[in-house]
């Protein structure tokens, strides 16, 4: 009997995009400040959940400290690096966070590639200096997305004697979401944040 995993999101967005939602519109206001109290109560969310978040964020330097006032849940902050509508990728140390950035860029390339393909030549493709993809991530996450109707095979795989037909595919018209990848969970399913939903899960049996 197949089963959902369970995802902490609302709306189909995570808690992070939610906060920093929060915090991108509080920027917009005449009085553009605010704090841990003032963005767990616009996100809903719990403000142990919003205060590691805004550490992280100022750590990394998205936000910046204004004023301090009867602790860090009243200490105020302003939005210093806007860098669009998507949260940033960040650990709770605010370091950078690179896993996903290999979905990023074969999607990226699968998007655009005006013919079929296979998982070394679109590897190949949506290889760059800062994120080198290797043939065997882009197998998976080829694998995944046909399971999930993202790709149209246009040419099917074989081992016939003495050699290896690779199969070939091509992104669906109808599946073309958005800029943003269809990612593979660690719980095997993909979230797809264009639309904001959980497209596919691995069936597992009970």
């Amino acid at each position: 009997m197949a089963s959902k995993p369970a995802l902490e999101r609302s709306g189909g967005k995570s808690q992070r995009q939610r906060m920093w939602e929060a915090i991108r519109l509080a920027s917009k206001k005449l009085s553009p400040e605010f704090t841990v109290l003032t963005i767990a109560a616009s996100a809903d969310l719990e403000k142990s959940t919003v205060a590691n978040f805004v550490l992280a964020l100022n750590r990394s330097g998205y936000i910046a400290p204004v004023e301090a006032s009867r602790g860090k849940r009243y200490m105020r902050y302003r939005l210093v690096r806007d860098v669009g509508v998507d949260v940033p990728r960040i650990d709770r140390r605010g370091n950078p966070v690179t896993r996903g950035n290999e979905q990023q860029q074969l999607w990226n390339t699968m998007r655009i590639v005006p013919g079929d393909f296979d998982f070394a030549e679109l590897a190949a493709l949506a290889t760059t200096a800062e994120t080198p993809v290797t043939p065997g991530a882009a197998k998976v996450y080829l694998a995944h997305l046909r399971r999930a109707g993202y790709l149209q095979q246009t040419h099917p795989g074989s081992r016939p004697p003495g050699r290896s037909i690779i199969a070939r595919y091509r992104l669906s018209h109808t599946r073309n979401t958005g800029p943003r990848a269809p990612i593979v969970q660690r719980t095997n399913c993909i979230y797809d944040a264009n639309l904001g939903e959980i497209v596919w899960h691995e069936e597992i049996e009970e």
